[in-house]
């Protein structure tokens, strides 16, 4: 869980199968950042993203980019929530 005005988290633990995160640049492209787990979220609650939260992608979606707007991924071992900005910060590429 993280504190009131969402700048820090509180230990959160690494349970069961966790996906990687994926977020976008601003062009719309999209990338896997394997050393941070997905984070699923709900107003003011954080939560690891395992497979029984996920179901396949419905035929006729869309992946769509949300400008403004953080990504973010649990930092394994550490138990801490990293904030994506752009690509080359997270992976150095």
């Amino acid at each position: 869980m993280y504190n009131e005005n969402m700048d820090s988290l509180i230990s959160i633990e690494e349970t069961g199968d966790l996906f990687s995160t994926v977020y976008s640049d601003e062009q719309g492209n999209i990338f896997e950042e394997p050393d941070l787990a997905a984070l699923g979220r709900s107003w003011d609650e954080m939560w690891e993203i395992e497979s029984g939260d996920m179901i396949p992608m419905p035929e006729g979606s869309t992946i769509v980019v949300l400008p403004g707007r953080r990504s973010l991924g649990l930092e394994y071992g550490r138990g801490e929530a990293l904030s994506i900005s752009t690509y080359e910060e997270v992976s150095g590429k």
